[in-house]
């Protein structure tokens, strides 16, 4: 019973960190998607006004 509450411990602790990084990959991604955003609006602009 006591290694089945450590394992169930474990676990939870091993799906927090790996909740943690998919965190920190959107947030990145979220950075990037902003950035290209950005980018794309500026190239559109440009061609407009050509």
């Amino acid at each position: 019973m006591t290694s089945n509450i450590t394992n169930v411990i474990q676990g939870a602790g091993e799906t927090g960190h790996a909740a943690g990084q998919v965190l920190d990959a959107s947030g990145g991604l979220s950075t990037q998607a902003e950035a290209l955003r950005k980018d794309v609006q500026k190239y559109l602009e440009d061609v407009k006004a050509a």
